[in-house]
């Protein structure tokens, strides 16, 4: 290494005012050096608040003992730099980058999604379109000030703006003092655990202080009963100040003072297994978080809020998550002036029809603050339709597939195999969802990215690393929009990105959508889609296919459920302008269309589309799809007649799905990140297949199975295994996948072998002492495994509400036992992927309600305890949904009987039963291999 100077100095004491724990010297570098100065220093203590400081002064910092410290020199010189006894130093070779090209394009930036999205060829004419001038909104589980990729931009501006949540637990009252506020701060129990919010290993009461003006906050973090100048700092939003722990001083604290309200909010730290929002956040909009803009966000030019989901709180309303809890962090980050905000969290539904509700209440939100929404499409593939909540989302959003490129997966994952052009991943979620369609588009996995403070660096993938790509490439292309003086509409945005996708082969639209967005050719889009050139959204309505009364936007055929061999159908086309078009166009614009169809499908060649409905009518030959194979992916593309430009398309998807009566075997082959699937049609009355597998090529040791259900949810992903059971509750359409996680060049075949599960229960009632049950197995195989029963217990109380009435809460006594509460919907859907929140509170010696962290309790003592019951679904709360019913119920928690089992096929036999309470009992058949359970039906114990 050349050193450009080697003289050592011995520095003198620069005195500061205060209590200081090491006394501290600073440096005296010539400022006149153009860019960053790098000097090797001896003799510094790396202390807590040392640390602190040279974050927020940009300065990198390396080593221990003897450590580097990278910078202006301007700023290297206003260290206050700690030090035992004395300090030397000598200045290393100069850096030759200036703080003004720290936002230029690295050619060799492959890991956060760049080069994908055709960013870096807009950089050449268009440097500065790299976030500047937008702030982005991350909606997860919070992001800590103190790692370095969240502290300034490309322009040197502050990075990280804002902060809160919905957790009011760690917010306390001001109480008035002569020169300002006291506060008390309160630790306890959450529905979380125990919250210690300075992480000294101990849950207590400690002091702090605010300033009459609110603008200084002093904690007592080491519990002494005095502040120290490290424990006073600004609060967050209006100084960028945070407070590092003592015990653990990689992790921080926030502070917010609300003087109307009279409040101190302490924002909680991020822990170990907060490092999802650090990943989302890193993505989109990190800069310089490794040193180098190679691993910069897709958009580090820009700001961020956050909106942290994590907080821990002891009051239900902040604990429950529902639809409200996003509308509200969408607009809270409104409110800070986002523009551009990702949600890498899962949503559920009860029925199909709620999620065109809460499709309208996000559309609402996003419309009054403007802001682009990137909603991860799930990691729940590969089975078909698993994105099922694909309705929700109105077409103002995004919604982003997992994409992979050869090229990332060696050299961050070290796995080979893949196409050349890569492939959408396995685990991403695609459709025919709930309405036939897909995502909008794919987006790169975005994988070297900060962890939770403690942690460092960690390879992040899933559609959570996706989505912000793709929402850190809208916020590129706003960035270009202002930088053009143009004016910005975030469905314009969607809109602009959609129609500039670039497609890979051999992945359908229902798993890709309108594939990787490009930059580039988006910016050009959306200057003729303000200008009234061409329609921004063409929407999809098919006459058949809608599940729970809603209307379908794709096509959906199954084999099983032809009554004809060609069916027909009606789309319809409708044209939408942005709002930004000139007020004529809606008069002036009628878009001619070609149409092209793929194998099976037939229709009108050419169409138009305007404002006013168009329609085609179309003949669907599925066998003629189908051919030899059992999955077929057909598509309706709609090309504008002028520039051949893809306006819309309708997917088809046709599937054969089979009856394992006995025997059915089916084969399935995948590659590296690749799945496929068998599909299943099982009728009325079987409660379950039996899978066998066999390898045929390659090998197992990358190979996972799953089950997927008739509503298109993951039942269970599982190591690959011989012999597996899928449980079949209700009849339908049912998936058993493969999947290859990781990979190398070779692929992997598998021969399937599925049988249905046929036990007929023949035993209605049984005694209590010496009692047996008789089942037959009418199926070919024999059955090996337990018998479970259990006792069927009538609630000890229950309640049935709708969005009309308050969210029922249950307070009651109970006697020793266990206790869980539950909520269920009250009705059978075409479609549902329910989640309920439920919790328990019980009440201590002082008559005060404490949270649980479980929906269940176990009540050990023979003294009576009072608990207090809630639930609420994930869609509490849409508009218009008032015919939707819930039920909410608390039930005890009964021991469960268990009788070996072994039966057969085609046998018949008695087993004699454990002595039993006289009651109701629900018999399941649990198999050797697993823990799933197949219910047989129910028996009478007298």
């Amino acid at each position: 290494m050349k050193k450009t100077a080697g003289l050592l100095f011995t520095l003198l004491l620069a005195g500061c005012g205060g209590p200081q724990k090491h006394k501290t010297e600073k440096l005296n570098l010539s400022e006149q050096t153009k860019g960053n100065t790098s000097v090797v220093v001896l003799g510094a203590e790396i202390t807590p608040e040392f640390q602190q400081e040279i974050i927020k002064a940009g300065i990198k910092l390396e080593g221990q003992n003897i450590i580097r410290l990278t910078g202006a020199a301007s700023d290297l010189n206003q260290l206050n730099i700690p030090v035992k006894d004395s300090l030397d130093y000598l200045l290393d070779s100069e850096i030759e980058v200036s703080r003004d090209q720290v936002g230029k394009p690295d050619a060799d930036a492959i890991y956060l999604a760049k080069k994908e999205f055709g960013i870096l060829d807009l950089w050449k004419t268009n440097p500065e379109a790299d976030g500047r001038g937008v702030i982005v909104g991350v909606i997860d589980d919070g992001i800590s000030p103190h790692q370095v990729g969240f502290q300034r931009t490309t322009t040197g501006a502050r990075k990280f703006l804002a902060k809160t949540s919905q957790s009011t637990f760690s917010t306390y009252p001001l109480v008035d003092a002569e020169d300002g506020f006291t506060v008390e701060i309160k630790e306890g129990m959450t529905f979380g655990g125990k919250l210690d919010l300075n992480l000294d290993g101990t849950i207590n009461n400690w002091k702090a202080s605010v300033s009459l003006d609110g603008s200084r906050v002093c904690l007592d973090l080491n519990v002494d009963d005095k502040f120290d100048d490290s424990e006073c700092k600004g609060t967050f939003a209006k100084t960028g100040d945070y407070y590092l722990l003592p015990k653990q001083p990689t992790l921080a604290l926030m502070t917010e003072v609300d003087l109307a309200k009279k409040t101190l909010k302490v924002l909680q730290p991020e822990k170990d297994d907060d490092s999802h929002g650090e990943g989302v956040a890193s993505v989109m909009a990190a800069h310089n978080s490794m040193g180098g803009a190679n691993l910069d966000g897709v958009a580090p030019g820009a700001q961020i809020v956050d909106y942290d989901l994590s907080e821990l709180t002891n009051k239900p309303v902040e604990n429950e998550y529902t639809l409200g809890t996003f509308l509200l962090a969408i607009d809270w980050l409104g409110s800070q002036g986002a523009e551009v905000a990702n949600v890498s969290y899962s949503l559920f539904f009860t029925n199909t029809a709620t999620q065109a509700f809460m499709s309208k209440a996000l559309a609402q939100i996003i419309e009054k603050h403007n802001i682009v929404v990137s909603f991860s499409a799930g990691n729940n593939g590969p089975g078909l339709g698993s994105l099922n909540r694909r309705l929700m989302y109105p077409s103002s959003t995004l919604v982003a597939g997992a994409y992979v490129p050869k090229e990332l997966d060696e050299r961050v994952w070290g796995t080979t195999g893949l196409p050349e052009e890569g492939r959408v991943v396995y685990y991403s979620s695609r459709g025919p969802g709930a309405g036939g369609a897909g995502p909008t588009l794919i987006s790169p996995l975005s994988s070297l990215t900060h962890s939770s403070p403690n942690l460092g660096y960690r390879a992040f993938n899933g559609t959570s690393s996706a989505s912000p790509a793709l929402a850190g490439a809208a916020t590129v292309l706003v960035s270009a929009i202002k930088q053009a003086g143009l004016k910005v509409n975030a469905a314009t945005v969607v809109a602009a990105l959609r129609l500039s996708g670039r497609r890979i082969s051999n992945e359908p639209f229902v798993s890709q959508g309108y594939g990787l967005p490009q930059i580039p050719k988006a910016l050009e889009i959306y200057k003729t889609l303000i200008n009234g050139q061409n329609f921004q959204n063409i929407a999809v309505s098919v006459n058949r296919g809608g599940l729970d009364g809603t209307a379908a936007q794709g096509i959906f055929v199954k084999t099983s459920q032809l009554t004809n061999s060609v069916e027909t159908y009606r789309v319809l086309f409708t044209g939408e302008l942005s709002t930004l078009a000139p007020s004529d166009a809606t008069i002036n614009l009628l878009t001619p269309v070609d149409i092209e169809y793929s194998k099976g499908i037939k229709g009108p060649k050419e169409l138009w589309v305007a404002v006013s409905q168009s329609r085609i009518a179309v003949d669907v030959n599925a066998e003629e799809m189908l051919g030899d194979v059992n999955e077929a992916f057909g598509e309706i593309r709609l090309y504008s007649k002028a520039d051949k430009t893809l306006l819309a398309v309708v997917p088809v998807t046709a599937i054969r799905d089979l009856r394992p009566r006995t025997f059915l075997r089916q084969s399935l082959t995948v590659g590296s990140q690749e799945g496929a699937r068998i599909h299943l049609n099982i009728p009325e009355g079987v409660k379950g297949v039996r899978v066998r597998t066999r390898v045929i090529e390659g090998e197992s040791s990358f190979l996972n199975l799953g089950t997927f259900t008739p509503d298109y949810v993951r039942a269970e992903q599982i190591a690959f295994t011989r012999e597996f059971i899928m449980a079949t509750p209700k009849p339908g359409h049912y998936q058993v996948t493969m999947l290859m996680n990781g990979g190398t060049e070779r692929s992997a075949t598998v021969e399937f072998e599925m049988e249905e599960i046929n036990l007929k229960l023949n035993t209605d009632i049984a005694g209590a002492e010496g009692g047996k049950i008789n089942l037959s197995n009418l199926a070919q195989s024999a059955l090996q495994g337990e018998l479970v029963l259990v006792r069927e217990v009538s609630p000890i109380k229950s309640q049935i509400f709708n969005n009309k009435k308050d969210i029922p809460e249950i307070t009651m006594n109970v006697a020793k036992g266990s206790y869980a509460v539950d909520l269920l919907p009250t009705a059978q859907y075409d479609m549902s992927y329910f989640y309920a929140n439920c919790s328990i509170m019980v009440q201590n010696d002082k008559g005060e309600f404490e949270a649980t962290d479980k929906a269940t309790y176990h009540n050990d003592t023979d003294k009576e305890a009072t608990l207090k019951f809630r639930c609420v679904p994930f869609d509490w709360g849409i508009a218009a949904n008032d015919n939707l019913f819930w039920k909410l119920q608390i039930s005890t928690i009964v021991e469960e009987a268990k009788v070996r089992f072994d039966l057969g096929g085609r046998m018949k036999k008695d087993f004699v039963l454990p002595k039993l309470e006289p009651g109701i009992y629900r018999v399941e058949y649990s198999t050797i291999f697993e823990a799933k359970r197949i219910n047989l039906g129910k028996i009478e114990v007298i």
